[in-house]
């Protein structure tokens, strides 16, 4: 599956192939980043928060920030951008809408009362899809978080149909299904999808490759985070909450359970907003491509106001 540009842009640890003269500081910041390697890091230092190295770069660009250094007299200046602290969520929204991940780091002791470097932490992940803030979410907006896995099991009678989930971290919103591509494609391509779940391994038919890479953050997970059966969600919902439908296929299980898992993962925590998933049967209902959509206008408008949008 190819990536987009946005995606190679993201990719791996900023800084970490020209790192200058090294203080703790930068130390600090590195080992953080190094725990984050997808996502612009968000470092809090007294009344702003910091991006260093590619971060910095991507942050000038995307946010039109200026972007300066932290150590003008060294060999290998450390590029350097920053936002005012009260004006955070704004820039991290914008950052968000252009489909990166944002990790924010804060100080985790007052700095008056730290003897040396002061103590900090990543203590939130904000990606496209797992948005709950209504300060990061524009108004009326829903954002979706997909994803879609393959059938791994020669035996099943869905052998050649893929697991698809689709959640809404906000309202706890959690529909799942199983389909042939084109079914998969027909019921992911009516929501406006931020973020795509999808196994490292996955080898997805060109149609359904080109929806996921074709719109919103691709965000690739080990095979061991889409678990092989639906084991993890009867113990976190219970089995009577689950659809028959789904205790039955491997490969929707598997994609609920993805997002669950990684909703988890970036809040930090049990996501207690969530509730057990409902079963979706492709084809029910009169579903609106995606020309069709465009014609109607629903989501984005010729003009490019977001207003003059049904």
């Amino acid at each position: 599956m190819p990536e987009s540009p946005r995606t190679k842009e993201r990719t791996g640890a900023a800084g970490a192939s020209r790192v200058p003269r090294r203080t703790p500081l930068l130390d600090q910041y590195l080992g953080l980043k190094r725990e984050h390697p997808d996502a612009i890091l968000f470092f809090r230092l007294g009344d702003f928060y910091e991006m260093f190295f590619e971060d910095a770069e991507v942050a000038a660009r995307v946010l039109g920030l200026t972007l300066t250094t932290r150590n003008r007299n060294d060999p290998e200046p450390v590029p350097l951008a920053g936002v005012p602290w009260h004006q955070r969520d704004a820039y991290v929204a914008r950052l968000l809408r252009k489909g990166f991940k944002v990790a924010i780091c804060e100080q985790l002791q007052d700095a008056a009362e730290a003897k040396g470097l002061v103590n900090r932490g990543v203590t939130e992940v904000l990606t496209p899809g797992s948005l709950l803030s209504e300060a990061l979410l524009e108004s009326g907006e829903s954002v979706f978080l997909a994803a879609v896995t393959p059938s791994r099991d020669p035996e099943s009678a869905l052998e050649e149909w893929h697991g698809f989930a689709v959640g809404d971290a906000s309202t706890g919103e959690l529909r799942c299904g199983a389909a042939s591509a084109e079914g998969v494609i027909a019921e992911l391509a009516r929501v406006r999808v931020a973020e795509w779940l999808v196994p490292e391994d996955a080898d997805l038919p060109a149609p359904l490759a080109a929806l996921v890479a074709g719109s919103g953050t691709v965000t690739r997970l080990p095979a061991g985070d889409f678990p092989a059966d639906a084991a993890g969600l009867e113990q976190r919902f219970g089995r009577r909450q689950l659809p028959e439908d789904l205790l039955a296929s491997a490969p929707a299980a598997r994609a609920a359970a993805a997002i669950v898992q990684y909703l988890d993962r970036v809040q930090g925590g049990r996501a207690a907003q969530l509730r057990p998933p409902t079963w979706v049967e492709p084809g029910e209902g009169l579903l609106l491509g995606p020309e069709a959509q465009a014609s109607l206008e629903l989501f984005a408008s010729g003009t490019g106001v977001e207003s003059h949008t049904l």
